[in-house]
């Protein structure tokens, strides 16, 4: 998780305690039952924290609602430090269902992870000029319309232009100054 990431994911992190109104008192998660009307996710998180305090023998903390969101979101217990870029995508549409059940954006991405993934690799090719991301595509895939490619082939597109950027930045920085 990148550190813009991490700053994101506790600012959603406190929206989904707030709008689940999960908060500690006397050393108690309060409002912890999870029969109380809320969403499938919240429910789904706190069935889980409940088991993660349980095998401690303890009460639900904080701490476990955190890595309950981790469990359902990428099916292992971890700290946000472990979570992945890749993986952050999926954490962040939990908490945001967590924030708000109805967002549809947020059941999008969801139900549809690859969305995410499309998403991070158009962003890769957009770091170098259009028309030399054409040119590639046209000669790996007989398309310059590249926006229209499938996933793999997208992913490929992705990391050619990426590792292609990062040579010619490479390159620029190794020139000799001429003085």
């Amino acid at each position: 998780m990148t550190p813009l990431q991490s700053k994101f994911y506790f600012r959603l992190w406190n929206a989904a305690c707030k709008a689940n109104e999960w908060r500690m008192q006397n050393c108690r998660l309060q409002n912890a039952d999870p029969e109380a009307g809320r969403s499938d996710m919240a429910t789904a998180v706190l069935s889980a924290a409940a088991q993660l305090a349980a095998a401690e023998h303890r009460g639900v903390q904080l701490n476990d609602l955190r890595h309950a969101v981790h469990i359902a979101a990428v099916n292992r217990n971890c700290g946000h430090d472990d979570i992945s870029t890749k993986q952050f995508g999926r954490v962040k549409a939990l908490l945001q269902l967590l924030i708000n059940p109805d967002d549809l954006a947020a059941m999008n991405e969801w139900l549809h992870p690859e969305l995410d993934q499309r998403r991070q690799a158009i962003g890769r090719i957009r770091q170098v000029p259009y028309a030399y991301a054409a040119a590639i595509s046209k000669q790996r895939f007989g398309t310059a319309n590249w926006e229209s490619l499938n996933d793999h082939d997208l992913y490929q597109l992705a990391m050619t232009t990426s590792a292609r950027n990062r040579s010619h930045q490479s390159n620029k920085s190794h020139q000799s100054d001429p003085y």
